[in-house]
């Protein structure tokens, strides 16, 4: 690009950002929806709905599926590894039957906030990431991080979880989220973070009557290590919620806090 493009824009933080003007500063973009929120209690907006579990310690995270049609497609799973470094790996799911047999990773994850197709074939079925390789039907036995699900029996070949920890040596600036709500009854939804080794605080709540509602965060700084997510509260059963919200991650050495 020439110079007056980049003087034209060089007030624009977030194109500058993507761009790669603005040394080493990254964006990310999460996106989640819960089908079928329920009115008994709150529930984290992600795709396999309830509250979600995190892990506790680092170990191997294993893939399966609901289909065999997914027999040898590729997955990638991003995360960060047990030094809560951004860690991204391709798994193959089993050639034979990914229903009955869970492959593992070969790195430890201590966070999984993201699933993608990585092949050139749609999924078939609901695709898993779960703490154990003990499966039935593809469905972890254990606790599951992350989903790959069908909407309106097709894959979505992505997960959708407004879900997401700022990982080691970054802190995260937060500029804005937003919520969705499918039903004519007001909800609520709350933006909640967690620094390392503390409990979930939220940082800002709204009600929303059926329409899309963007909230900005006044650019909200976050710690290495803080986790984040969306949570929300229906008043009709079942209502379906999604939210985004979006960051940049910043080096630490460029944070003097």
């Amino acid at each position: 690009m020439g110079s007056f493009t980049r003087e034209l824009y060089m007030d624009n933080l977030k194109l500058r950002v993507a761009l790669g003007w603005q040394k080493d500063w990254s964006i990310v973009r999460k996106f989640g929806r819960n089908s079928a929120m329920d009115i008994a209690s709150p529930e984290d907006i992600w795709d396999g709905g309830g509250t979600y579990v995190y892990p506790t310690v680092a170990d191997y995270v294993y893939l399966s599926s609901s289909s065999s049609s997914d027999a040898g497609l590729s997955v990638t799973v991003q995360g960060l590894d047990e030094n809560w470094d951004k860690v991204s790996e391709v798994v193959i799911l089993d050639g034979t039957d990914p229903t009955s047999t869970a492959v593992s990773t070969t790195n430890k994850f201590i966070r999984v906030f993201r699933m993608f197709n990585s092949d050139v074939v749609d999924f078939t079925g609901t695709v898993y990431c779960g703490s154990t390789s003990t499966i039935a039907s593809g469905v972890p036995a254990g606790d599951t991080y992350a989903i790959i699900s069908l909407i309106d029996g097709e894959s979505a070949n992505q997960t959708l979880m407004a879900i997401y920890t700022i990982p080691n040596d970054y802190y995260g600036l937060v500029m804005r989220w937003d919520i969705d709500n499918s039903n004519d009854r007001e909800s609520t939804a709350g933006f909640f973070a967690r620094e390392y080794g503390k409990v979930f605080r939220n940082k800002k709540v709204h009600g929303i009557y059926r329409n899309f509602l963007p909230v900005d965060m006044d650019m909200l700084l976050l710690k290495p290590k803080t986790d984040i997510k969306i949570r929300g509260q229906a008043t009709v059963n079942p209502t379906r919620m999604s939210s985004t919200f979006t960051l940049y991650l910043i080096p630490k050495s460029q944070v003097d806090v």
